[in-house]
């Protein structure tokens, strides 16, 4: 669904009243999300081990941002990756094109480009997407799995392509140890960020992952990284 206020100015002006309005448009599908499995560790402030279970997102999508006439946005969802054992966590990403009719959303407005992003064998967790001038797309997001440490990760994708290859930003060093993961799911996140450098086709991203022993009572920690866009 994509909303837009219009009339704003009459908050300042005095005159009239802000219009809200909805479109609800077709996209690629959405399912929630399975917690990651990851290796177990032990919470040292808890005396107690981690289960290794983290939370891969909840039914949100944030960050959304308007660059150049489009909106663009991603969220965790479950997908079926073929060759893989049950359901992990991957990335639905959108860009829309929303437009006006008068103080409404269109029904022209929709869906230009989407698609997912998966690793075999593993779950990303918390995605952001940023987007260039010239359409070429940035997007981080955490990875881990049942022998990956949570590491910090991100695709490129060029204007008009899809993003295929992931790389890691960042290596996690060891178990997620947060007394959040003792006896339960472990929480994560909240989200991941980024910021396109104005005129240029340079991005700086940040994620979560894990990068040392951290304070006995969590370890995680903030990997922030800067990318130049094809």
């Amino acid at each position: 669904a994509v909303w837009a206020v219009t009339n704003e100015d009459s908050v300042t002006s005095g005159r009239g009243m802000p219009t809200l309005s909805v479109q609800v448009i077709h996209s690629e599908s959405y399912v929630p999300p399975p917690d990651a499995k990851t290796p177990t560790g032990f919470c040292a402030s808890c005396n107690a081990p981690t289960t290794g279970k983290v939370s891969t997102d909840f039914d949100a999508m944030q960050e959304t941002q308007f660059i150049n006439g489009r909106l663009v946005g991603a969220l965790n969802t479950g997908l079926k990756i073929p060759g893989d054992r049950g359901t992990r966590s991957g990335v639905a990403w959108f860009v829309v094109h929303p437009s006006l009719d008068g103080a409404s959303v269109s029904t022209t407005t929709h869906v230009a480009r989407q698609g997912y992003v998966s690793v075999q064998g593993e779950y990303l967790l918390y995605p952001h997407i940023n987007m260039t001038d010239n359409g070429a797309m940035a997007l981080t997001f955490g990875l881990g799995g049942p022998s990956t440490y949570l590491s910090a990760a991100y695709s490129v994708a060029r204007n008009g392509r899809t993003f295929k290859i992931v790389k890691l930003a960042a290596a996690g060093t060891g178990p997620d140890n947060g007394f959040t993961g003792v006896g339960d799911t472990g929480r994560w996140g909240d989200y991941s960020n980024g910021q396109i450098i104005p005129g240029t086709n340079k991005v700086w991203l940040a994620t979560q992952y894990i990068p040392n022993s951290g304070t006995g009572f969590s370890n995680w920690g903030n990997r922030i990284f800067e990318l130049k866009l094809p």
